[in-house]
């Protein structure tokens, strides 16, 4: 039983490690999306119905991402 309690303690460890790299690199890769996609919207004929049709689109998964993230921060703040 202390084998598997402590396998358990090793996975859940490695777990939360695995998520806190992850999440640490996921502003960087904010950034540099919202960078890309401001750049491209920048150089698009505003009025074109796909173009309209992709920003909302962009912005709708910015906004996931952004409360992914906030949801993130909350778990992992709590779990130290």
């Amino acid at each position: 039983m202390d084998d598997d309690r402590t396998l358990a303690d090793l996975v859940q460890q490695k777990r939360q490690k695995a998520e806190e790299d992850w999440a640490e690199e996921l502003p960087d890769a904010i950034r540099a999306s919202i960078d890309y996609l401001r750049r491209a919207a920048g150089k698009a004929e505003e009025s074109d119905p796909e173009v309209i049709h992709a920003v909302a689109g962009a912005l709708k998964m910015l906004a996931h991402v952004g409360m992914t993230k906030k949801v993130l921060d909350a778990r992992l703040s709590r779990d130290r």
